[in-house]
């Protein structure tokens, strides 16, 4: 906030997200289709997240499905990109962000 405050610019930073399941309860959704079972394993599971500058948002977690998103061809996030294949050098690079985030926080969740 200090450039800001002092008439500068603001610097653009990646934002890195930490969702921490320990206890949390997932109510269903109206729109969105999901069954107990996935309820109950994404609400245990540990997520780490980065969302870019350049318009991505990766989202890892240590025990349910990962996702990836062009949030600039989609900014409701409607459409998972992690799985299709073709974006797996973004996932590279922001998996390797996300790490080093982690390193640099000295977060000890394993993500998959």
């Amino acid at each position: 906030m200090r450039p800001i405050l002092s008439g500068g610019q603001e610097q653009a930073e990646d934002v890195f997200v930490q969702w921490n399941a320990e206890g949390a309860k997932l109510q269903k959704s109206a729109h969105v289709a999901s069954s107990e079972d996935e309820r109950e394993r994404a609400a245990r599971a540990n997520v780490r997240a980065v969302i870019t500058q350049d318009g991505w948002k990766l989202c890892l977690s240590d025990g349910d499905k990962s996702q990836l998103y062009n949030l600039a061809a989609d900014p409701g996030e409607t459409r998972n990109l992690f799985y299709l294949g073709a974006d797996r050098q973004v996932i590279g690079r922001l998996t390797k962000q996300i790490q080093s985030w982690q390193a640099d926080v000295k977060d000890p969740i394993r993500l998959t």
